[in-house]
């Protein structure tokens, strides 16, 4: 097993895996107890764990349930994932990536969202495409200071070189981490928030795409929390009704998987009608898929015009206030980014939600139906209106029947169960941030 091998030249092994929020959860053994677990893979963890909630307040799913108690679910080490961690310290780290067994103990837990990535992009695969892509994350950097979070600059210094610079060597430190975690980071700038960074990575194919960006999250927070500060994906982390909230923009094409590789995007200086029939497809779901886009309740603040997030279901060129902004460039320029995720949202989700949209776009048959292109501001269009609550959102996934045959109903119902737990407490805010958010998202 290619990474197995070079497990056992760690001082210590974590087995890494995602919950339903995109929060890394993990096991650590020590290597010199763990050959055996190295070979055979015989490693379980409490199977409620996709049953927590942002905060680890856990919530029984059924389907998990024996005699009342929850299950152990088996660990499945993705070997080809297998990293040696930043030197941190005296001891040497290796980190690889989990998917979760059944409950049979015979197989991959269909409701896992890496398993679901693999399947969906499976079915892409069977239709003649790879998916390429990479998520554009922005996150606020600060300190927890009695009891409140403080932004590491006041300003509001969108792309200022000045105050850059007061964060500029800990960005550096941070481009080597994720160097070291097989990230090739593109750019680095400050955005309009209090302490608000973006960094866009370099595209990747399948599901290095999910991998990549929840590697990222994860690096990034571990980063900083080690030099005593905090990195949060929280949306909308302060009371600062100018500032922006943190978006999670993905941005991706198809590609034929055939001897030459052509862009399925790009056909002859114009998009081509796979890019139109993937963007009917996302749009005609854009009310389910919110719910995976904006899975937390302060992501409900990101949802009004001029926040430079969409709205509604809509597209167009190069313009930033469309769900799906289009950019035609020739074959490696031609791409769409996908504007409702906000930073919060688990990239596995995201991706999975995307897949099966677009897969039901692409299956339709006769000519594509599509609003009109936006030309101008898109929250003008009088086109499909986006949720604009985590109750809502919930809702509309459920009633959404192709996504739930795409996603799997296990998966749906799971999710839904863990979200609204949080919609069950008693005069809930449905802006609210939870502070114990800040740390784990």
């Amino acid at each position: 097993m290619k990474g197995a091998g070079q497990a056992t030249e760690v001082d210590y092994l974590r087995y890494e895996f995602t919950d339903y929020h995109g929060i890394s959860r993990s096991k650590v053994v020590p290597t010199r107890r763990s050959e055996g677990r190295i070979r055979s893979e015989k490693l379980f963890v409490y199977g409620g764990v996709l049953g927590m909630t942002t905060t680890s307040e856990p919530v029984m799913l059924d389907d998990l349930l024996v005699d009342g108690c929850c299950r152990n679910v088996r660990l499945l080490p993705q070997w080809e994932t297998f990293r040696v961690l930043p030197p941190n310290g005296k001891y040497k780290t290796g980190r690889v990536l989990c998917e979760l067994g059944d409950l049979a103990g015979d197989g991959f837990l269909n409701a896992y969202p890496r398993t679901m990535c693999r399947r969906l992009l499976g079915e892409l695969e069977d239709m003649g495409y790879s998916i390429k892509g990479a998520f554009e994350y922005e996150f606020t950097l600060g300190k927890m200071e009695n009891g409140a979070f403080t932004p590491f600059f006041n300003d509001r210094p969108t792309f200022s070189t000045t105050v850059f610079a007061h964060c500029e060597e800990l960005l550096y430190d941070l481009d080597r981490e994720l160097q070291v975690m097989g990230i090739e980071t593109n750019t680095f700038n400050l955005e309009y928030g209090k302490g608000q960074i973006e960094i866009t990575i370099k595209p990747v194919f399948g599901i290095e795409i999910a991998d990549q960006a929840f590697t990222f999250r994860t690096t990034v927070k571990e980063f900083f929390a080690r030099k005593g500060l905090l990195a949060t994906f929280v949306c909308r982390p302060l009371k600062d009704t100018k500032g922006a909230s943190n978006g999670g923009h993905f941005n991706h094409s198809l590609w034929a998987k055939s001897s030459d590789s052509r862009s399925a995007f790009f056909n002859d200086g114009e998009l081509s009608v796979v890019a139109h029939r993937w963007i009917s497809g996302i749009l005609k779901h854009s009310k389910g898929l919110e719910a995976l886009f904006a899975p937390t309740l302060s992501c409900y603040n990101r949802v009004k015009p001029w926040s430079w997030a969409p709205v509604n279901a809509s597209w167009g060129g190069e313009n930033r206030t469309a769900a799906v902004r289009t950019k035609v460039d020739g074959e490696d320029g031609t791409y769409l980014e996908c504007r409702a995720p906000s930073a919060s949202a688990s990239p596995y989700l995201v991706l999975a939600g995307v897949l099966a949209a677009g897969i039901n776009g692409l299956r339709t048959t006769g000519p594509v139906e599509l609003p009109p292109e936006s030309q101008a501001s898109a929250y003008e269009d009088e086109t499909l209106k986006l949720p604009t609550s985590l109750g809502e959102s919930l809702q509309a996934l459920e009633e959404d029947a192709d996504l739930v045959r795409s996603l799997g109903p296990r998966f749906v119902k799971w999710f839904k169960t863990v979200k609204e737990h949080k919609l069950s407490k008693d005069n809930v805010d449905e802006k609210h941030v939870d502070l114990d958010d800040l740390s784990l998202l």
